[in-house]
């Protein structure tokens, strides 16, 4: 699972929003990372 998903603004907002309420912060990171291979 190399494949590589541009990051979209829709995406970046909603990741930026958890963060900002603290809401399952963790789980989305996790979530996130799983998905873009990225950690944040």
């Amino acid at each position: 699972m190399e494949k590589r998903k541009p990051m979209s603004p829709y995406l970046e907002e909603w990741a930026i929003r958890l963060a900002a309420e603290g809401t399952s912060y963790r789980k989305a990171a996790n979530f996130l990372e799983k998905w873009f291979g990225k950690p944040f």
